[in-house]
């Protein structure tokens, strides 16, 4: 288990990785470059945890105060907290499709998806297939399934990897697939410390010759 020591481990361990040959091949470097932001202040993220209503997780608030405000990460890089896009460079503020209600509990506790039958689309004519895509998102992309989590990387094509910041698995991530009718899942590993160092041990072993 990834402990807040190994975490401290991460800036030497992305300069080195900064400095390996072939850098640039590992995927999803473009969007972060292996670079971190400039920590967070406690009093600044306090009062971010305060407008929300919200504590983040401690391993979390530990990485954003201490180690960096995104940037290298899984994916096109950790975003910073408050933020979302294509990747950890390009984002711009949650708006009310990536961030629901954070106070409420999560209500997934495993792997959930539509059935088969509601995911492939009958054959209705134009107008019904235009009526029943309508339907299909306003179910499968009901904002209340992201309650209680905020996003935090992008892994391509719209699946976004979330946080879990509020009810019992606070501190897990879970992966938001349903751009490609994958449902919801937890991440693998899924706490978020195991989560980061398991990409960066992935990206070290990608390297080694």
């Amino acid at each position: 288990m990834g402990t807040l020591d190994d975490l401290a481990t991460v800036p030497s361990r992305l300069a080195r990785l900064r400095a390996s040959a072939g850098v640039d091949d590992v995927f999803g470097f473009h969007g972060h470059r292996f670079e971190l932001r400039v920590p967070l202040a406690d009093d600044h993220l306090e009062s971010l945890e305060s407008r929300w209503g919200v504590t983040l997780p401690a391993d979390y608030r530990f990485f954003l105060t201490k180690i960096g405000d995104g940037g290298a990460g899984p994916g096109y890089g950790l975003f910073p907290v408050g933020q979302c896009g294509d990747s950890a460079t390009e984002t711009e503020p949650w708006d009310e499709w990536m961030v629901s209600d954070l106070r409420t509990s999560f209500r997934l506790s495993e792997p959930w998806n539509l059935p088969d039958a509601q995911l492939v689309p009958p054959d209705l004519g134009d107008e019904g297939m235009e009526r029943w895509f309508e339907h299909k998102d306003t179910v499968y992309f009901d904002l209340a399934l992201i309650n209680g989590t905020i996003p935090i990387a992008h892994q391509g094509c719209a699946y976004w990897d979330r946080l879990v910041v509020s009810g019992p698995l606070a501190g897990q991530v879970w992966t938001d697939g349903r751009a490609g009718d994958e449902g919801i899942r937890p991440a693998s590993p899924v706490r978020f410390t195991e989560w980061y160092l398991h990409w960066l041990d992935a990206c070290e072993a990608s390297l080694t010759p």
